[in-house]
């Protein structure tokens, strides 16, 4: 009994997971860098070998990582990619479509899952232009400013994922026999007379 339902536990595991749809991954990475206009040679005063350049732009990075889960902005990449935006219960899970973490000093890797690959493609794409018009426009701001800041995207790699069947197959198994073994003792305890 415990074999049988171990295995029929682990069949039904493996059926859904092949049931399951592909899915593709595409990443990237973006590094973020503030260029001074000023030369050392040029002033008076020590700059600090771009410490202060450095520590803005990781402050950068920060900031596109909280643009990439906030609702407005992966909107508007869904418009700029000419997608539909996805229909969720809460705004706020627009901004768990993307993964993107910050990587110290200044580089922030962005990943995107969809069951389509060329959808993955456009949404990452259109993710580093939002970005990168979004740092323009602080640019614009900083006009008076002798720095700029600057963004450096590496060309997307999209993969497709593979489907789980061994972490699946075995977790299955491991907890059908659990089961299965506890419902031999509820049955050995509790005998029918």
């Amino acid at each position: 009994m415990v074999l049988g339902l171990s295995f029929c536990g682990l069949l039904l595991a493996l059926l859904l997971t092949g049931s399951r749809p592909d899915f593709f991954e595409t990443a990237t990475t973006l590094t973020l860098n503030r260029t001074s206009t000023l030369d050392q040679r040029e002033v008076d005063y020590y700059l600090f070998d771009n410490y202060y350049g450095i520590q803005s732009s990781g402050f950068l990075a920060d900031t596109v990582v909280s643009w990439l889960a906030s609702p407005p902005v992966v909107t508007e990449i869904y418009e700029r990619a000419g997608l539909v935006v996805p229909k969720v219960n809460s705004p706020f899970k627009l901004g768990k479509l993307f993964k993107a973490r910050k990587i110290i000093p200044a580089t922030v890797q962005i990943s995107l899952r969809d069951p389509d690959s060329e959808v993955s493609k456009k949404l990452v794409a259109s993710a580093i232009e939002a970005i990168k018009a979004r740092t323009e426009t602080f640019n614009k701001a900083g006009e008076q400013t002798a720095s700029r800041f600057q963004v450096f995207a590496e060309d997307p790699v999209t993969l497709k994922r593979q489907k789980p069947y061994l972490l699946n197959g075995l977790s299955t198994l491991i907890v059908a026999f659990v089961v299965s073994i506890l419902l031999v003792f509820v049955k050995a305890y509790f005998p029918k007379n």
